[in-house]
């Protein structure tokens, strides 16, 4: 019996430390990791990386991200490069569009401007990136319209369907 008493007497010196813890202050828990935004991709991965849609031009020759902010009423259009990671440039100083939706804006052609940007040196006539501001796209969370034509790197498209 004094083997079984030992052991006993060591099993409960062993777990004092452990049972003394309990009655100290418990440890914050880690705060969550806030969520990540949701990344806006297309069918084969592509990522839009302004959070738009990205309208393919051709069979990954370049893509057209589209992003529309419904309380500014502005729709900005960029041009990108066959993986929509890098902008491209390109001469033309507006974009054309043809709008079916929304209806204050449906059968006209509206044109998005090109825009300067000091920091990557783009200028109008050699820009990536178009914006058109307009009442009719405020508080809107879709719409549909065709760009009337397009040209990058020396290839042109004509009626690019975009839809958000």
């Amino acid at each position: 019996m004094p083997k079984f008493k030992n052991t006993v007497v060591a099993l409960v010196i062993a777990a004092l430390p452990a049972l003394s813890a309990c009655g100290s202050e418990p440890t914050p828990p880690t705060p969550p990791t806030p969520p990540t935004p949701p990344t806006v991709t297309d069918a084969h991965g592509h990522v839009a990386p302004h959070g738009g849609v990205l309208v393919e031009l051709g069979d990954h020759f370049g893509f057209l991200e589209i992003v529309l902010d419904a309380e500014a009423g502005t729709l900005t259009a960029y041009v990108l490069d066959g993986g929509a990671e890098q902008a491209v440039r390109i001469a033309q100083p507006t974009m054309s569009l043809v709008f079916e939706t929304p209806a204050a804006v449906a059968g006209q052609t509206l044109a998005l401007a090109g825009k300067a940007n000091v920091l990557t040196g783009e200028t109008v006539g050699d820009t990536s990136q178009f914006e058109l501001t307009h009442e009719a796209f405020k508080g809107q969370t879709a719409l549909t319209a065709r760009v009337v034509e397009l040209t990058v790197k020396g290839r042109t498209f004509h009626g690019i369907a975009v839809k958000l």
